[in-house]
């Protein structure tokens, strides 16, 4: 009978896993003792030896196959284990615990799907992987736990900090529940599982321990610092909301109700800090509220004139600067309040006084002069049909000027149109764009003025453009020529004599790539602008030489950080001689005189150096203080352009003889500052007989 012999395992497969084949039974090769046959034995001995080295050298090959796959094993779970805890550790709070929760299960599969991946030759190898893995995926759970606990000590943290903040807008809101306050911060520090006492290791119990263990003692008393910063911080955080929504008495008196929240912190000290010097603040509101109820008495009941006020406020600290300084802020805040009430009301009607006359309606028919009551008030001339034609005749004294009032202009502005556009440009700058770009508004307008709503346009343009590129501002004439390397000199007489033509080529770039849906490069304007250069160095000036009025400079140097509006060439206009007037101290008429006497270029500089002014006025500042004295008169109902009519009367006499406005000629014209000042003015003329309050309106109305 044949017999049966296991076949041998091949490598790699497993033992138990071969089946038993039939095998024939060979035939029989007896092998006799090498020495029997002489030489031929060392043969046969030479066989057996090179059998024996090749079953070790497979054995040893074996061996490193298995060393080298465990150690590839062991260095892709290291590698993972480090990025998935450094991603974990990446996060903070809540977003550091899920990030805990997804890399754990995401670890353990990763392992078992690359253990997967090897198969190893001997049993101890498999082991050696196996132990690998339970080790490391237990040292990941670790870090995992830890990682996780570490996010709820931050979101512990988050929702405590929440709690006081909440609180501490509760108390602002109402000063005296202080109950919110105390609940708020023992429910965030003393809480014995989330609170801030325990994240920081202590015992919060102990808060209340009366015995003598002197580390129990030290507990305690850390406890007690803890609770006492709380109560500081939100101490501080109470005052800081108060004050910031001008709850000075309020935030005072929550200091002093609570001399023991937040005692001895640096917290409270800093808010007691700020508070200190509001008390002054707090005492001169209590001053000028007595100021007024006192003038309203005096003038049975009737509420006093702000110019009343601020005479009363001016005299009362004559030997206390720091008092009347606090005094005037208090005069300024209700003035400035008093002031917007109406501004509010004239503008509303102004903005409906736009619209009637972009769609062409009649803003002087019944209904519609009954809807702009306060507004017409503000501006009583231009209820007046024959003034608006009056205007529209009148000659211009320029070349320039004639070209506009050919092209539809206006010689000079008619009443309150200027400013009604301005005040449009401040509520809504996206109408007053509109309104500029509809020409409508061309006929009603001199040139000068037309120009500077033009600069308030791109100046409007340029707040909605960096406002739409999330604060990129847009480029500028002034900021491409710097770009283009101009000098200062260069570029400063560039933008005085061809702004309008860059700012066109300026435009045409950013419209022709906003078709495509891109911002436009830098080099894009630099090659746009460096055309039209081009263009006025070898051609005669397209449009002659820029002027502006004395607004119109003090615009451009907003718009164009290199444009100097001391140096800008004004222009002779009757709008901005009067302007001029107000910023150099001077009457209109010596403004004219000296247009018509200097030679060479007429700018703030020169006409400050032909009146022989010791020091360059500040432009801006003066226009501001006559624009007080503006809401001073409209506050009385004196429309500001009926103000400047009484300062050109005062002009040409000494000034108002007892207080009934009859004059007497002045041996030498002064400038209306040295005569009498603004107040004084509507002072005089409200004091006036009314039978010659009605002559001077007459004849304001039929100039």
């Amino acid at each position: 009978m044949a017999s049966t012999i296991p076949t041998p395992a091949q490598r790699g497969q497993a033992v138990g896993t071969v089946e038993s084949q039939f095998t024939a039974t060979p035939f029989q090769n007896l092998n006799p003792p090498a020495d029997v046959f002489g030489d031929g034995g060392k043969f046969a001995m030479a066989g057996a030896k090179g059998a024996a080295d090749a079953s070790v050298m497979l054995r040893e090959s074996a061996e490193e196959d298995d060393k080298i796959a465990l150690s590839n094993f062991q260095t892709d779970v290291k590698a993972r284990q480090l990025t998935d805890t450094a991603y974990i550790n990446s996060f903070v709070g809540k977003a550091q615990q899920d990030a805990a929760t997804a890399k754990k299960a995401e670890f353990s599969s990763f392992i078992s799907e690359r253990r997967a991946l090897d198969s190893f030759n001997y049993t101890d190898s498999k082991a050696a992987a196996d132990d690998f893995s339970v080790l490391n995926e237990s040292k990941f759970d670790a870090a995992v736990i830890a990682a996780y606990a570490q996010g709820s000590l931050v979101v512990n943290d988050q929702v405590n900090t929440a709690k006081l903040d909440v609180a501490a807008a509760q108390v602002a809101i109402d000063p005296t529940n202080v109950s919110v306050a105390t609940a708020a911060i023992n429910a965030a520090l003393l809480d014995p599982s989330i609170g801030k006492v325990k994240t920081a290791g202590l015992n919060p119990t102990l808060i209340n321990y009366s015995g003598t263990d002197p580390a129990k003692l030290a507990e305690k008393a850390a406890i007690e610092r803890m609770v006492k910063e709380a109560e500081g911080a939100l101490l501080n955080q109470v005052v800081d909301t108060l004050i910031a929504n001008n709850r000075i008495p309020e935030a005072l008196d929550f200091l002093t109700s609570n001399p023991s929240l937040g005692e001895g912190t640096v917290s409270r000290m800093q808010a007691q800090a700020r508070a200190a010097p509001l008390q002054g603040s707090v005492e001169a509101g209590n001053t000028f509220r007595s100021i007024i109820k006192t003038s309203t008495e005096a003038n049975n009941g009737d509420q006093p004139t702000i110019s009343e006020i601020r005479e009363v406020v001016s005299s009362m600290y004559p030997n206390d600067p720091p008092k009347q300084a606090a005094l005037n802020q208090q005069m300024n805040t209700y003035a400035s309040g008093r002031r917007q009430a109406r501004t509010d009301r004239v503008n509303s009607q102004a903005s409906l006084y736009i619209e009637l006359i972009q769609k062409n309606e009649d803003p002087y028919s019944l209904k519609n002069v009954k809807l702009l009551s306060a507004f017409y008030e503000s501006h009583p001339r231009l209820l007046l049909p024959e003034r608006m034609q009056q205007v529209r005749k009148t000659q211009a004294t320029t070349q320039a000027e004639a070209a506009w009032v050919k092209q539809g202009g206006a010689p000079i502005s008619a009443d309150g149109f200027y400013r009604i556009l301005v005040g449009l440009s401040a509520r809504s700058p996206t109408d007053f764009i509109k309104a500029i770009d509809s020409g409508n508004f061309k006929p009603f307008l001199d040139k000068g003025d037309y120009e500077d709503l033009l600069l308030a346009k791109a100046k409007a343009e340029a707040r909605i453009e960096t406002a739409q590129n999330g604060g990129v501002k847009p480029p500028t004439p002034g900021s491409v020529l710097n770009r283009l390397g101009l000098a200062l000199s260069i570029r400063q007489s560039t933008l005085r004599n061809h702004s309008s033509e860059i700012r066109n080529a300026i435009q045409e770039v950013k419209t022709k790539f906003l078709e495509t849906g891109s911002r436009p490069p830098t080099e894009a304007y630099e090659k746009a602008v460096a055309g039209v250069l081009i263009k006025v160095r070898t051609a005669e000036p397209m449009l002659g030489s820029d002027t502006y009025t004395i607004r119109g400079a003090l615009t451009a140097a907003e718009l164009e950080p290199e444009f100097d509006e001391y140096t800008a060439e004004l222009s002779d206009i009757r709008s901005n001689r009067k302007l001029l007037a107000v910023v150099l101290g001077q009457t209109d008429q010596s403004i004219a005189q000296l247009f018509e006497s200097m030679e060479g270029p007429i700018n703030l500089n020169t006409l400050a150096k032909a009146l022989s002014l010791p020091t360059l006025p500040d432009a801006a500042a003066r226009l501001n203080e006559r624009e007080t004295a503006y809401d001073d008169a409209a506050d009385q109902g004196i429309p500001a352009e009926f103000m400047d009519f009484l300062i050109a009367e005062m002009a040409k006499y000494k000034g108002f003889i007892d207080k009934k406005f009859s004059f007497r000629p002045s041996d030498k014209t002064e400038s209306p500052a040295t005569i009498v000042s603004p107040s004084e003015l509507i002072k005089d003329f409200r004091a006036a007989p009314p039978e010659k309050q009605k002559q001077l309106l007459q004849a304001w109305g039929n100039q």
